[in-house]
């Protein structure tokens, strides 16, 4: 009969437990369907106030996706690309020259300069 008591007394620690945490969920429950009714109340201020820069940004986005606009874009960055090829490709050619008159004193390249000229 001793084991008996055990089992019950087991038994009835599962059940009190089991309420004790149901007990505890209820109460999280009801405090976070507060909390998301609070930040709901604050989304409905937060949509009014939002609701201007929406029309600008929705604009913007009509100016970026333009073709005309899209199209003149790629000519001033095609333009701008050559023109700074042509730069670097003057200084880089500057440079190289510029060595090779520096290396002219040297006997065997101002044998092999001669043959070139």
């Amino acid at each position: 009969m001793g084991k008996k008591v055990d089992i019950g007394k087991k038994i009835a620690k599962g059940v009190i437990a089991s309420h004790a945490v149901s007990g505890i969920k209820q109460k999280a429950k009801n405090v976070l369907a507060n909390e998301m009714e609070v930040q709901a109340k604050n989304l409905r201020g937060y949509e009014e106030a939002v609701r201007p820069d929406f029309d600008k940004y929705a604009h913007e986005l009509e100016k970026l996706t333009s073709f005309k606009r899209n199209f003149l874009l790629s000519i001033v960055k095609g333009v701008g690309t050559a023109i700074g090829a042509t730069l670097i490709a003057g200084i880089v050619l500057s440079i190289f020259f510029s060595v090779i008159d520096t290396v002219d004193d040297v006997p065997i390249i101002k044998d092999i300069i001669k043959s070139t000229r």
